[in-house]
């Protein structure tokens, strides 16, 4: 289902299809952000701010809004919604140089950042405490298009933007940290649940908890992140053990005695890429939730195990027609 949507053992994906498709939009979005002028990029901003009330509108007035319907889910503000205010909204501040003052950063951004903290924690408490809401609303107040979401990044986006490093290695950190960014959002939720399972082990305030585990799961990813971009100064490395392995193979063909074996194999490998997408729809089929949602039933021992049954199988039908 990868080409349609993120699956639920993978649902960070959701951020890579939302990149992609701002990456598609920036090249005709760009071209009319460099011809519009300030009052127009200043017209569309506001018409932005308004749409990012649309998530609590129809949570809280009506469903239909402003225009949508069972056949038209296109409204009013589609056009002007979505993440693309904020590419904009960075835009904007990056390119006429808005550089606040510490004193009015901590005036106007603490209060900001207090209140889109606190819509954003009662909102969620006062969902949560009725028991079995749905998802899309408990997770409504986590919506990234909203109004409390933007007082908060807001204050963060221009603080650190005033930051300037002395220091050698902070400066070396934070560069190390930004560039491990991404890859630090796609590995996390692997490392969530253990996480999550070590926090609340901790004799500790629920608060205090959020905030160990938040910390501590940044610190585990980016660590994992770290060591993964590191290991790729050891490529050379891993082509010489490729080499050991083809090396290998080619001595245990010439010494083994079964030629039987090394025909099967041989026909195999005329079909590898067959082969490879073969397994691909077998095993997604046998494993995912579009088919038979074995992988939340066998353990990895069985899995394994009928994967080298696909492996025979094929390799048994393939050897009917040669």
């Amino acid at each position: 289902m990868i080409p349609f949507n993120f699956s639920m053992f993978a649902v960070q994906m959701w951020y890579v299809y939302l990149l992609i498709g701002l990456y598609l939009y920036m090249p005709i979005f760009s071209a009319w952000v460099r011809q519009a002028s300030l009052k127009e990029q200043k017209v569309f901003l506001a018409l932005w701010l308004v749409s990012l009330f649309i998530p609590y509108l129809r949570e809280y007035l009506t469903k239909d809004l402003w225009g949508t319907c069972s056949w038209n889910e296109f409204g009013l503000l589609y056009y002007f919604a979505g993440f693309n205010g904020y590419l904009l909204l960075g835009h904007y501040i990056i390119k006429n140089n808005i550089d606040l003052s510490w004193t009015k950063l901590a005036v106007i951004g603490i209060p900001s950042f207090v209140v889109g903290y606190c819509i954003t924690f009662f909102g969620f408490k006062s969902i949560t405490a009725v028991p079995g809401q749905p998802v899309e609303l408990v997770e409504l107040f986590f919506t990234y298009c909203s109004p409390n979401v933007l007082l908060m990044t807001l204050p963060i986006f221009l603080a650190v933007k005033k930051l300037k490093f002395q220091s050698v290695a902070v400066r070396r950190f934070a560069v190390s940290i930004s560039t491990c960014t991404f890859g630090i959002w796609m590995s996390h939720y692997l490392f969530l649940g253990p996480c999550y399972m070590l926090v609340e082990s901790l004799p500790l305030h629920t608060m205090v908890k959020m905030i160990v585990c938040t910390i501590l799961l940044l610190s585990v990813t980016w660590g994992f992140v770290y060591v993964v971009r590191k290991s790729g100064k050891l490529g050379k490395y891993n082509l010489s053990s490729s080499v050991c392995m083809v090396n290998l193979l080619l001595w245990i063909y010439y010494k083994s005695q079964n030629a039987a074996l090394w025909h099967y194999m041989r026909i195999y490998g005329r079909m590898i890429l067959t082969n490879f997408i073969g397994q691909s729809v077998i095993c997604t089929f046998l494993f995912y939730p579009w088919g038979l949602h074995l992988g939340l039933v066998v353990g990895t021992s069985l899995s394994i195990v009928l994967a080298i049954m696909v492996l025979v199988v094929q390799i048994i039908f393939q050897s009917f027609l040669v």
